[in-house]
C-alpha cells in the first residue's frame, strides 16, 4: 500500500488490484479509499481525501503508512 501511495503514476496498474489482496481491512478500506479518489489531486490531498474524519481506525493506520518509506519521499 506503501507504494502505490508514493507513487501515483501506478493507479492505472493498480486498478486491475482487487482489495482482497491485502491481507489488513485496513488496508483493503486504504485502497478502496484511494481508488475512489480524482487522479488529478497532489499527494497531500489524497491523504486528505483518504483519512476523511481522522477518528477512524483506517486513518490511524494511514498516518503510520505515512510515517515509514513513502512519506519521506513526498
Amino acid at each position: 500500500m506503501q507504494l502505490l501511495l508514493a507513487f501515483p503514476e501506478l493507479r492505472q496498474l493498480a486498478s486491475g488490484l482487487r482489495a482482497d489482496f491485502f491481507q489488513r481491512h485496513e488496508n483493503k478500506e486504504i485502497f478502496t479509499r484511494w481508488l475512489s479518489i480524482g487522479t488529478q489531486i497532489d499527494k497531500e490531498e489524497t491523504v486528505k481525501q483518504i483519512i476523511r474524519n481522522g477518528d477512524d481506525e483506517v486513518s490511524r493506520h494511514l498516518t503510520l503508512l505515512r510515517n515509514g518509506l513513502w512519506f519521506n519521499q513526498m
